[in-house]
């Protein structure tokens, strides 16, 4: 910077014959101080500003992160393509149908796991019931 508020106020200029009224000068330059002074001071509480707010944003950005991360871990864990998940679905789709569809994908496996579950549980019953058979088949012959 060429000028501090100080240079600003102690700056003085030499008299000449006709020349500008001394006084007007030095009014002047004390309210261009003025005016100099105050927008130091403004920048600096933008700076200031500036810097809480990057602080705040870095947070969010951590926050953000992080937030990815759980939500990948959910939904690895909850068997959902990442790819339903997608960005286009997500802006062009109303959330609340978003929603939906995420639902009825879940009910869709829980059925499919629950169908899985019932053809396992019949075939060690089968198995069961077979085991049975052939032990007292042999226990009979004895």
């Amino acid at each position: 910077m060429r000028f501090s508020v100080d240079d600003i106020r102690n700056q003085r200029f030499k008299t000449k014959f006709g020349g500008l009224d001394k006084n007007d000068v030095m009014t002047y330059l004390q309210l261009v101080a003025d005016d100099f002074e105050a927008f130091q001071k403004e920048a600096a509480q933008l700076r200031d500003q500036l810097k809480k707010k990057d602080k705040t944003i870095k947070i969010y950005k951590d926050r953000e992160e992080k937030i990815k991360c759980l939500f990948k871990t959910l939904c690895k864990e909850k068997g959902i393509s990442l790819n339903e998940l997608s960005y286009k679905d997500s802006v062009n789709e109303n959330p609340v149908k978003k929603d939906e569809k995420i639902i009825r994908n879940s009910l869709d496996h829980a059925k499919e796991t629950n169908k899985i579950t019932k053809k396992g549980a019949e075939e060690m019953q089968k198995e069961i019931l077979f085991l049975e058979k052939q032990f007292l088949e042999k226990h009979k012959e004895v």
